[in-house]
């Protein structure tokens, strides 16, 4: 899928919170590699998904941003 096409449908979804619904989300490692790179994996709860995503992070003059990211979901 095109990263705009993504990106739409993404900010068109409606939230966890507007139906009712929590977040169940957490950072499980950070493994600081450098002071200017990192590998995350994180938990995240959308349901009826349930993602474990693992995120590359880069730290520029701007400060940390992810640039590269693989995640496994399944639906409960």
């Amino acid at each position: 899928m095109p990263r705009d096409k993504w990106l739409d449908m993404v900010r068109s979804r409606a939230s966890p919170k507007s139906q009712g619904q929590s977040r169940h989300d957490r950072v499980v490692t950070i493994d600081q590699s450098g002071p200017t790179t990192a590998f995350a994996k994180v938990e995240c709860a959308l349901p009826p998904r349930f993602f474990v995503d693992y995120l590359t992070l880069l730290k520029t003059k701007e400060g940390w941003r992810i640039v590269a990211k693989a995640f496994k979901t399944e639906t409960r």
